[in-house]
């Protein structure tokens, strides 16, 4: 059964206002460091958390929501699920696949000749995340 445009926004009302209590736990934390940390400007992101308000419908905005929340705000807003495999991936592995790829293409658009540092850009990335990689070549 699809849902009502009403229904979808409420059950993002919700799940946003849900997300958020769950961002803030027992910290001081405001809706400026919810929004801070999708990317978003506060105004922009209270727009989304009020009852009646408005859905994400941008791709840019969507992909925001994703890559904090993960793949459920596709399901609460009843769209389909992009087909790309990082976006299966757990969390930090996600994040990390997609910063890697990023960084990749900003480097071969930056048009440098010289191939990147693949490893140096990987550990750099994992540090980031509290990984340390070691080899097990000799």
């Amino acid at each position: 059964m699809t849902k009502t445009k009403e229904q979808i926004g409420l059950d993002w009302y919700e799940y946003i206002n849900h997300e958020y209590y769950a961002f803030r736990g027992e910290s001081r934390k405001t809706i400026s460091d919810f929004a801070e940390w999708f990317g978003l400007p506060q105004g922009q992101l209270s727009q989304y958390m009020k009852k009646g308000g408005k859905i994400p419908s941008g791709l840019t905005v969507i992909n925001k929501f994703v890559k904090r929340l993960g793949i459920k705000v596709y399901e609460v807003l009843e769209i389909p699920v992009p087909d790309n495999g990082l976006d299966r991936l757990p969390e930090p592995l996600r994040s990390i696949s997609r910063e890697v790829r990023e960084t990749l293409a900003e480097y071969t658009a930056s048009g440098n000749a010289d191939p990147p540092d693949t490893g140096a850009i990987l550990d750099e990335i994992m540090k980031k995340y509290g990984y340390i990689l070691s080899s097990t070549e000799e």
